[in-house]
């Protein structure tokens, strides 16, 4: 049964209420947290896990891999810990009702929180709750990242949560927030920023380290111990190929000045880093990157100035695909399509912003 949130504009006090009536947390619970593996992922499964620990929970942490057939072991994985109740965050609706499909039988209820455009949550065997920014901020959906949902609805850690408002380029709506810890642990904006890279980095590049990262950023009492830490050595490795990524960028991009259009093919793992990089720099521009991993094509959408809606030109771009998926913010979204498909899909994208784009 769908239970569907119908707070509007409520305080954060009353939907952390609404969620602990729910799940039943003023008793000791089995929790399975499921998370988005990406740097506002992360700093949420971080703050979410130390909110439970603190009330003596059992929880475990399932992260999310979007170039793995994910749900091949996960329902192993639940059926092992047997929670009683799940927390899904920063996972889009349609991502979440793909994990439901293979793994729904072991969540018990749960409840999701991301900022996602809303969709319908499918395959729920159990009931559910599902909270957005909209229920309660007039802040635009995609720049509330989950992080600060987290911290907001269950008093998370601030430096943690600036990770996460950073990696998902949120840095102008929370520009009080960040000014705050960056006075408060003698940082610089470079130095978020940075602690933001590394997580990426870590993420992308050493992903069989991540269970290391997330016990780090766990155990720190501050970011100091980051800095210091054996670990961030790897926001060196990263920088270095992402300057790599530029250079070939500049030789091998290809653009439709009429549309505003940029396409490029980017390094697995890396084309939602280095578009973010792109499209901070130019928010007037299209960019449409895309790489091939093992099995299907993935691609990244971004335009910042809010003029074409990401989300419907990825849900476009591949609905002639085999198996093509895609959704997202409006200023930014991501898709997969079959590899026989990529000159359709550029065919496709273009032909959305024909039809949706005024130059």
């Amino acid at each position: 049964m769908e239970i569907l949130s119908k707070l509007k504009k409520k305080t954060t006090v009353q939907i952390r209420n609404e969620i602990i009536r729910f799940l039943n947390l003023e008793m000791p619970q089995r929790i399975a947290i499921i998370s988005d593996s990406d740097e506002d992922g992360i700093t949420s499964a971080v703050q979410m896990k130390k909110f439970l620990d603190s009330q003596k929970h059992i929880s475990e942490v399932f992260f999310y891999d979007h170039y793995a057939d994910w749900n091949s072991g996960v329902a192993d994985e639940l059926s092992a810990f047997s929670p009683q109740k799940t927390i899904f965050l920063d996972l889009a609706d349609d991502v979440v009702s793909g994990i439901l499909a293979g793994a729904g039988s072991y969540t018990g209820k749960f409840v999701t929180l991301d900022h996602h455009q809303r969709r319908q949550i499918k395959n729920n065997k159990f009931d559910f709750i599902f909270f957005k920014p909209d229920d309660f901020s007039e802040v635009e959906t995609s720049k509330y990242s989950t992080s600060k949902i987290v911290h907001d609805l269950f008093g998370g850690v601030d430096w943690i949560c600036a990770i996460g408002v950073i990696g998902d380029y949120a840095f102008v709506q929370w520009k009080d927030f960040l000014e705050k810890i960056q006075k408060k642990y003698s940082l610089s904006f470079e130095d978020l920023s940075n602690l933001a890279g590394f997580v990426a980095a870590t993420e992308l590049m050493h992903t069989k380290r991540k269970p290391e990262l997330f016990s780090l950023l766990c155990n720190a009492n501050s970011p100091k111990e980051i800095f210091d830490s054996e670990m961030f050595n790897i926001k060196k490795e990263y920088d270095g190929e992402m300057k790599k990524l530029m250079r070939r960028y500049k030789e091998d991009s290809v653009s439709f000045v009429s549309l505003d259009l940029v396409f490029f093919e980017a390094d697995k793992r890396l084309s939602s880093k280095f578009i973010n990089i792109l499209s901070g720099a130019d928010p007037h521009t299209t960019f449409v990157i895309y790489e091939k991993p093992d099995v299907e094509y993935k691609a990244s959408f971004r335009r910042g100035d809010f003029k074409v809606n990401c989300a419907e030109l990825a849900r476009f771009s591949v609905s002639e695909s085999r198996n093509g998926r895609g959704g997202g913010h409006i200023p930014a979204a991501g898709a997969t399509f079959s590899p026989d498909y990529l000159e359709e899909f550029k065919g496709r994208v273009k032909q959305f912003l024909r039809e949706n784009y005024k130059k």
